[in-house]
């Protein structure tokens, strides 16, 4: 099949969930024989240096960029709002955007074309005029529900009550756009559940695929007390999750482990982070492998109170074999328990408790690590999904 796929940001290089994400539906339809050619938004939030592009993925992927000015606009802000349109999905629509995408339909016949977020839905249009192909959403999250709940945990009173009316018109937007798609592909079964309630009866759950180291972690060496987080800091629910950790929970964690050391990698990181000065706690910024960085170190956290999908840095640590501690919601998405392939804490307490368990409990945190890293075998291994996305493709054609 011929298969084009619109990205809301460039999937190369994949240093962040979505790329990551989205990398992994083109590798999947590359594997099983498709032809792909994606067109890709190039943002400053996560700008490309096409001539730094690796030639194979080029050759492989037949990307193209266009250059898209998403960062916030007042202006833009007030207008969406008068008009009640969802500002989230208006950053995203460029006319330059739809004149290449009309001139790519009109070159070429494709039988799917994918848009990776609900923020590419615009486009459905200009697809629909130009093209008869089959148009699939490729849903990272329920994008609104990622927005009320960053509203909810908001303490400044001016801004949750901008935030609320974000989350309340992106709610009506993906309720409104979601029965247009020809399928849907959510990246989580609890997020395909919501969605079908929004009025499409064509949801089904495509998990994220992953190549998955050679050999097995026994999880022996995951058991030298060096915590550490990693995820993209210009995300508001990861900024809010560690700072919450940083200044809730660390403080008791110090107090009770003074060897204990924590280290924060990611992108963008805010420069509050770097001068916080809490003990005992190593700001990195980005890294420039985040499989090693994960491999150096033992205990992930994850302390999330906002979002939807999945956690891919989750699943890549378990993927390792490392012992993770999060959240009800940063586990959210993903069919594990408590004590069996995670541990999830939601309390400042919950999380001490989650820190003494692991340092107390040397042979059963190797076990949970190693069930961890069974669990991505069986869910997330690209030969699995890659069987899903057959089925999924025989459905559409």
């Amino acid at each position: 099949m011929k298969i084009l796929q619109i990205c809301n940001k460039s999937p190369y290089p994949a240093k962040e969930g979505g790329p990551i994400a989205m990398n992994a539906v083109s590798e999947s339809l590359i594997q099983l024989g498709h032809e792909v050619k994606i067109l890709a938004l190039n943002t400053p939030k996560y700008p490309v240096e096409a001539d730094k592009v690796d030639n194979d993925y080029k050759e492989r992927t037949h990307i193209e960029w266009c250059s898209v000015d998403t960062s916030f606009s007042i202006k833009q802000a007030l207008i969406c709002m008068l008009k009640n349109k969802s500002y989230h999905v208006a950053r995203f629509y460029n006319q330059a955007v739809a004149e290449r995408l009309q001139a790519i339909l009109c070159a070429q016949a494709y039988d799917v074309v994918i848009l990776e977020t609900v923020y590419m839905s615009d486009y459905i249009s200009i697809i629909r005029q130009y093209s008869q192909a089959k148009i699939v959403l490729r849903a990272h999250n329920v994008e609104n529900m990622v927005w009320h709940r960053v509203c909810r945990h908001t303490s400044n009173i001016v801004k949750r009550a901008y935030l609320s009316i974000l989350a309340h018109q992106l709610e009506q937007y993906e309720k409104q756009v979601i029965p247009m798609f020809d399928a849907i592909w959510a990246i989580s079964g609890k997020d395909a559940l919501i969605l079908r309630a929004y009025g499409s009866n064509k949801v089904h759950t495509l998990p994220f695929a992953m190549s998955l180291p050679k050999e097995e972690n026994s999880g022996e060496e995951n058991h030298s007390g060096r915590f550490f987080s990693i995820g993209s800091m210009d995300w508001a629910p990861n900024k809010e999750g560690m700072k919450w950790f940083i200044h809730k929970v660390w403080p008791d964690i110090h107090q009770a482990y003074p060897q204990l050391m924590f280290r924060m990698a990611g992108r963008n990181m805010p420069s509050e982070f770097y001068q916080c000065h809490v003990p005992n706690v190593e700001v990195i910024g980005e890294v420039p492998d985040a499989l090693q960085f994960m491999m150096q170190n033992d205990v992930l956290v994850v302390p999330l109170f906002s979002g939807s999908g999945i956690r891919i840095k989750i699943i890549e640590a378990m993927s390792l074999a490392k012992f993770v501690i999060t959240t009800s919601i940063g586990a959210e998405g993903l069919d594990v328990e408590h004590q069996k392939q995670v541990l999830i804490a939601d309390t400042p307490q919950q999380f001490l408790q989650a820190v003494s368990f692991y340092l107390q409990h040397v042979e059963l945190c190797q076990q949970i690590g190693r069930q961890a890293q069974q669990y991505v075998r069986n869910y997330h291994d690209y030969k699995v999904v890659n069987g899903i996305l057959s089925q999924l493709l025989a459905q559409l054609a």
